[in-house]
């Protein structure tokens, strides 16, 4: 019986590959995920932070995006993961209205920082990824003296994510925490594996922002159950018809228009 877990993965084909980032070319491992994953738990918990608790996310996609959500998804944790397009004021909503303790941001984004932090005054704490950034802590820094062994207290997360806006405040849609153990079936599991055929052998393509909800969890699941995923910066129509056939993709999901 497939177990669906990245350490169920790592354990037997460590080099397997988790994800690529096709505009730099750069491989994850899914042994390597695994161990990025559990650093990120261990800081969750070194931050106070405990099943049921926030936190946010703010950065293109880029390697980390996947590693942290990863890592609250097996702390227990909700993530919510912002779009970049969004005003600061409703990012400032946002962190407000889901009671936010921690929040990721990309250094892309480092102009927003003094509103936000001046917004969630002492009740969040804030790093950043891709570069350091002025009165921030430095996410790989902060985890990288952090054991790569799971968290004593592990337990399945969930994605908490919010409506875009456009008729009033961004509105968050929040489920409960399901008390299945990590690698176990969920509903969302469930409908990908059988209705769309995800497994070891799933090849997929993420054209579009990892903060919106299909593409986020599209590429879990398809991490989760042993696949590959190759993550586009931005959707470009040529560069995905290239991706298609270089990377022999088996699977992708697409926006209508």
């Amino acid at each position: 019986m497939t177990t669906f877990h990245t350490r169920f993965h790592a354990r037997n084909t460590p080099d397997a590959l988790a994800y690529r980032m096709c505009a730099t070319g750069e491989n994850v491992t899914i042994g390597a995920l695994e161990a990025r994953a559990n650093q990120g738990a261990h800081l969750f918990r070194a931050a106070g932070l405990y099943r049921g608790d926030h936190i946010v996310l703010l950065t293109e996609n880029r390697r980390e995006f996947l590693e942290i959500c990863f890592a609250a998804d097996r702390a227990g944790l909700y993530y919510t993961t912002v779009a970049t397009h969004l005003a600061p004021d409703e990012i400032a909503y946002i962190i407000r209205d889901c009671g936010a303790k921690l929040m990721i941001l990309s250094d892309v984004y480092s102009a927003l920082l003094p509103r936000l932090v001046q917004d969630a005054g002492s009740r969040c704490r804030f790093y950043s990824v891709g570069a350091a950034v002025e009165n921030c802590a430095f996410w790989p820094d902060a985890v990288a003296s952090l054991p790569s062994t799971p968290i004593a207290d592990e337990s399945q997360g969930l994605d908490m994510l919010y409506s875009s806006g456009t008729t009033g405040r961004p509105k968050g849609i929040k489920w409960p925490l399901v008390d299945v153990p990590l690698g176990g079936r969920t509903m969302l599991i469930d409908l990908l594996t059988d209705l769309f055929g995800y497994g070891p052998d799933t090849r997929y393509l993420s054209p579009a922002p990892l903060y919106h909800a299909a593409p986020l969890r599209h590429t879990m699941v398809t991490i989760k159950a042993g696949g590959s995923a190759f993550i586009m910066t931005k959707f470009d129509a040529a560069t995905a018809l290239a991706l298609i056939e270089s990377e022999a993709i088996t699977h992708a999901q697409w926006v209508p228009t």
